[in-house]
């Protein structure tokens, strides 16, 4: 084995058995479409070692300003002296769809302290969150806030889409000027009557 790599191993070795020693904590940001497919962006704070549960589907992901190596339910990863981490993947898997109904549940990683913020679409009801977690809305999105620490496991939540609204009542219609429909009809009866004297007086034979 290449002494580099050799050296490597050794030090993501230390930090696994040193780190549990070391607070760290983390932040989730999720942010989910229409479709159920997932960016999740979490930043680490602190010093030592975590796992961080991955998604089956999650098997391009981007770790930065940490060490880190595969691990049997997601990724492993170290911070070697206090600082910040990140983990950036997408997934399709956060979400289920069963009818009209849409579920969420993500397996967070076990931190000290730590929170998960999911975005949902802004045309969502949600019906319930386990555990329980701040439900809020803005313009664009529905949030949804858990504070998290050791022991946590999973967050999840239930909702659906508002339905489409239908067209609206038809537009009243102005009521009918019976006045005006009155002159309209003596101007037609003067017309023919017109029409009719000209006729008689046109076709009357000359004596």
């Amino acid at each position: 084995m290449d002494r580099n790599v050799s050296h490597l191993f050794l030090a993501f070795a230390l930090l696994l058995i040193l780190g549990s020693a070391h607070a760290m904590s983390g932040t989730y940001s999720v942010i989910v479409a229409e479709n159920g497919n997932a960016a999740v962006v979490l930043f680490l704070d602190g010093e030592g070692a975590v796992e961080i549960p991955l998604p089956l589907d999650a098997e391009t992901y981007a770790v930065d300003g940490a060490l880190y190596m595969p691990s049997e339910n997601g990724v492993e990863v170290s911070i070697a002296s206090a600082g910040s981490a990140s983990v950036i993947f997408e997934t399709a898997l956060l979400t289920s769809k069963s009818g009209d109904n849409w579920a969420f549940e993500m397996e967070v990683a076990e931190f000290e302290s730590g929170s998960v913020t999911v975005f949902l679409p802004e045309n969502t009801t949600v019906s319930s969150t386990e555990p329980k977690a701040t439900v809020s809305a803005s313009d664009d999105s529905k949030t949804l806030l858990w504070q998290v620490s050791a022991g946590t496991g999973t967050v999840g939540a239930n909702y659906v889409f508002a339905a489409e609204p239908g067209p609206g009542p038809a537009p009243p219609q102005p009521p009918k000027d019976e006045e005006t429909t009155d002159y309209m009809l003596v101007a037609v009866l003067v017309v023919l009557f017109a029409a009719v004297l000209i006729a008689v007086f046109y076709f009357k034979k000359k004596p």
